[in-house]
């Protein structure tokens, strides 16, 4: 089973009490740190397997997570009450990380995060107290590990301290769609410049599975996802085993079409473009049409599938030549009738040198 790991940098601010609460006000801790308030809230289901990791410079480590402090001074410069995150949260794994200031130091903090993962991780990222260019490094970080640890982004949230009401509620924000968004955006260049739809397959599957888990009021735009990605696997399907009269009749390029126009796109808002531009590369197919060939051709010549290519050439000329024949295109007979028709042509060979067929 994959670790379970909470990744989160410490920062060394002054923090005050609030009651951060996840999604609704009935699910909240009182808190000063985020970290505490996400381990109550969002880990129930954790065992001893799994890994609380977090990252402190020496300040951090000095002013608020030393098992030892028990007061500091506050920003009106009054001292009160204060507790090191060590005595709240005893189990979690601290690694030491410098300051940031230079490209050197960057450069360390990356390196000891991305060592502390491990293959197949599921990672849950709070950015909280993640300073200046912290978050867009641990984002770009994190899609790196994706790749070469195969590790899972199940989370990423944010404690809006700022945004607390009247009676001091924070909400915990799921700031996850970012990273999602990024994701799709690979796996559509994946299919619009090389015409792999594995990545949106894998990307569908994990979204509808969250989706339907939860059922919620975007289940319909899950389902309309499913039925996209299930199209696009069919047409690339067809393609690479050159199908050609599923390719004519273009039933599954008809029904991605469907599909993006009655998706509402509730689930991520910036992924609408992305879809448009899949659309785009596709609209070239057309329904129940003998040419849908030679765009399929033009397709392989994209995307380096020369030998399907030159089969669905060829099926296409046949095809074509039939129509204008006014002849049956399934018949065998007639299909190979045709076929030496072009080698004879190509030939020259001589009337007297026919085949009797």
């Amino acid at each position: 089973m994959a670790r379970k790991v909470f990744l989160s940098i410490l920062g060394n601010g002054f923090y005050e009490n609030c009651n951060y609460y996840w999604q609704t006000r009935d699910q909240y801790s009182k808190q000063r740190f985020v970290q505490k308030a996400c381990v109550d809230l969002l880990l129930n289901d954790w065992n001893e397997n799994d890994q609380i990791l977090l990252f402190l410079t020496n300040a951090a480590y000095k002013n608020n997570w030393n098992q030892s402090i028990h007061k500091r001074v506050n920003k009106d410069g009054k001292e009160e009450d204060y507790q090191g995150l060590e005595n709240l949260l005893p189990q979690a794994k601290t690694q030491p990380i410098p300051d940031g200031k230079t490209t050197e130091e960057i450069w360390a903090i990356f390196d000891a995060i991305y060592n502390s993962l491990q293959e197949n991780d599921e990672v849950h990222l709070d950015i909280t107290h993640s300073f200046r260019y912290l978050p867009m490094l641990l984002l770009v970080l994190l899609n790196y590990a994706k790749y070469l640890k195969n590790i899972t982004l199940k989370r990423i949230t944010y404690g809006n301290y700022e945004a607390r009401d009247n009676d001091n509620f924070a909400p915990i924000m799921d700031l996850t769609a970012f990273s999602e968004l990024q994701d799709w955006s690979i796996a559509a260049s994946d299919f619009i410049n090389f015409g792999q739809v594995t990545k949106i397959a894998e990307l569908t599957d994990k979204r509808i599975a969250v989706v339907l888990k939860n059922k919620g009021y975007i289940e319909e735009s899950a389902k309309l996802l499913k039925g996209i990605k299930n199209e696009l696997i069919n047409f690339s399907t067809d393609i690479q085993t050159c199908r050609g009269q599923n390719i004519i009749s273009n039933a599954s390029v008809i029904k991605v079409h469907q599909y993006l126009e009655k998706l509402q796109n509730e689930i991520i808002k910036p992924l609408n473009p992305i879809l448009d531009k899949l659309k785009n590369r596709i609209k070239n197919f057309k329904t129940n049409n003998i040419l849908n060939g030679l765009t399929a051709v033009e397709w392989c010549i994209d995307n380096g599938l020369i030998q399907q290519g030159i089969t669905i050439l060829q099926e296409t000329a046949i095809n074509y030549t039939a129509s204008k024949l006014n002849v049956d295109m399934q018949n065998p007979d007639i299909r190979e009738a045709i076929s030496s028709g072009f080698y004879i042509l190509s030939v020259k060979t001589k009337e007297e040198d026919w085949d009797e067929k």
